[in-house]
């Protein structure tokens, strides 16, 4: 090595600058397994992280991209500074699979970019935002009730469809209609007035129909029912939309056009004995739950005509009552009336296979005009607005083959933290449709809005809702 003098002088030489030493870089400490489960919660967060701030990057990134080529300038773009900033605060992806779930989360933030189109104000009143605000109603009025909707079948934004994709959409829903099945069961025994737990069966539903025929056979010994002005004109009013075809079309015949004519004009008396009136109500009825049964479009007419009829005879008796003065008795037959009307839907809805009440065939009777109330127009309506998790589910949701992959293959493979996988999508199903995460959809208006596009739970709530530690129901 050469030397050179430091001063002529003192006869002293010093080194030059001294050669760097080529070492090997030291290999990284190999993760226990906290270590690693830790580091894959957190990859996991920054997926999240990265979808919530796909859009604004996009936009930025744009903007940016503009100034640099109008102006000659080299900024950096705002993706890459949020990056860095994720890697302060999350592990950075090292592995292929890693790398492949983040690219994956990227699809799905991508896919839900908005598609450029033109900006028109809608008015007031528009039919949409309508329709937004009653469906609102109809989960605010469901979740009171205890039914559950994952977030992104509720309101399907980015962030909604990343944490319900990261537990499994099909899997969510699933589990979802397996937790409202009870809900649905229950609201129908709530609607009968029966207690929990109490099985739902065809004998059950006619000894209910039994005790509530005591107010039936009291008022068969009531006399004799006059008909009214009113009893005439609802008489009318049976085949009113059959007569106007009638007389446009004299030689057609739709449906059971014929049948409903000669059930109107069997009616048409002055005065008939309250015994026969209500036997005929109830005859009345079991027709009409048949028919509906059938699903013919002529049977359809006839069952509902019959049902308006058994309505028709049993208003005349209810008002001859109050006018004798037999308020009370008219009060019992009323209420009798209802609750025998609700066993028959009921029972309509009835799996007997299973004892489940089925919330589509609740809804059904809903579209065929009959006049539900209560709990059972809470079933029909949350079956109407939120169908994928509101259908009978017979078997639980098991894993999935691409847990299986991943937990399995991938733990033995890659890395033994990977068989975690099917559990921590298990949790984040249960968070998703626990009672705090669920709470975020029915707060009131001023509280903070999350990032989600729902009104949030305080941060304590929410992610103790998240771990699923204070979910009370368990399948």
């Amino acid at each position: 090595m050469p030397f050179v003098p430091d001063k002529p002088s003192s006869g002293r030489f010093v080194p030059d600058a001294p050669v760097p030493v080529q070492t090997a870089p030291l290999a990284p400490r190999p993760r226990n397994l906290t270590e690693e489960l830790k580091r894959q919660l957190g990859l996991t967060a920054r997926a999240g992280a990265e979808a919530v701030g796909a859009l604004p990057l996009v936009a930025a990134d744009a903007g940016v991209a503009v100034r640099n080529l109008a102006t000659g300038s080299d900024y950096e773009a705002p993706s890459a500074m949020y990056s860095r900033g994720l890697d302060q605060i999350f592990p950075t992806r090292e592995t292929t699979l890693e790398k492949g779930v983040g690219l994956a989360a990227g699809m799905v933030a991508g896919s839900r970019l908005p598609i450029p189109q033109v900006k028109a104000p809608a008015p007031a009143g528009y039919a949409p935002a309508v329709a937004n605000a009653i469906r609102s109603q109809t989960l605010k009025t469901g979740r009171e009730a205890g039914y559950v909707v994952p977030p992104a079948t509720a309101r399907p934004n980015v962030g909604n469809v990343i944490l319900e994709s990261l537990g499994g959409k099909a899997q969510t829903q699933q589990v979802a209609a397996l937790r409202n099945q009870n809900v649905t069961d229950d609201l129908a025994r709530k609607a009968l007035g029966i207690p929990k737990g109490t099985p739902l069966e065809p004998k059950m539903l006619e000894s209910l129909r039994g005790v509530a025929g005591g107010a039936y056979e009291a008022v068969k010994n009531s006399g004799t029912i006059r008909a009214d002005s009113r009893y005439v004109d609802d008489l009318v009013s049976l085949t009113k939309e059959a007569d106007v075809v009638s007389a446009g079309f004299p030689d057609l015949k739709v449906g059971n056009a014929a049948a409903i004519k000669e059930l109107q004009e069997g009616l048409f008396q002055t005065e008939f004995d309250a015994s026969a009136a209500v036997e005929l109500g109830k005859q009345l009825r079991h027709q009409a739950t048949a028919l509906f049964r059938s699903d013919k479009p002529e049977s359809i007419a006839l069952a509902r005509a019959s049902r308006s009829a058994a309505s028709i005879v049993e208003d005349l008796v209810i008002r001859n009552l109050r006018a004798a003065g037999k308020g009370n008795l008219a009060d019992d037959f009323e209420k009798a009336r209802v609750l025998i009307a609700k066993t028959h839907s009921v029972e309509a809805a009835l799996n007997p296979g299973t004892g489940h009440v089925v919330a589509n065939k609740i809804s059904a009777e809903l579209g065929r005009g009959r006049p539900l109330s209560g709990e059972l127009l809470t079933i029909a309506k949350m079956q109407k607005a939120f169908s994928p998790v509101m259908g009978e589910v017979l078997s639980s949701p098991g894993v999935s083959v691409l847990d299986m992959a991943i937990g399995g293959i991938g733990g033995a493979a890659l890395n033994p933290a990977m068989l975690a996988w099917p559990a921590a999508r298990y949790g984040m199903r249960q968070g998703l449709l626990s009672k705090p995460y669920q709470g975020m959809f029915a707060q009131p208006k001023g509280a903070a809005s999350g990032l989600f596009g729902q009104r949030t739970a305080s941060p304590a709530a929410t992610g103790l809702g998240l771990l699923n530690l204070y979910e009370e129901d368990r399948l």
